[in-house]
């Protein structure tokens, strides 16, 4: 799950919750919040929701609603190592 610390507090983006989802989250996201490291928590949130053109312009979440996991842990793995 991914919170971002915001004016003090810590804010849960609604988009990555699920219900019907095995975990209560959008299929993959641990995964590729996983690949996402070292990455500040904010980066993180800004990766998934910025069309991504390795994902031929997709979102990241949009790719994990429909179940398309592999590209977007590999995408992730990919935007991880950039400085």
């Amino acid at each position: 799950m991914l919170a971002v610390l915001d004016r003090g507090a810590y804010r849960f983006p609604v988009w990555q919750f699920d219900p019907q989802g095995e975990d209560g989250l959008l299929p993959g996201l641990p995964d590729v919040l996983d690949a996402l490291e070292p990455q500040q928590p904010f980066a993180k949130l800004v990766w998934l929701r910025r069309p991504n053109p390795t994902l031929e312009g997709r979102e990241p979440t949009e790719l994990l609603r429909d179940h398309e996991i592999e590209p977007v842990v590999d995408a992730a793995h990919a935007a991880a190592e950039l400085p």
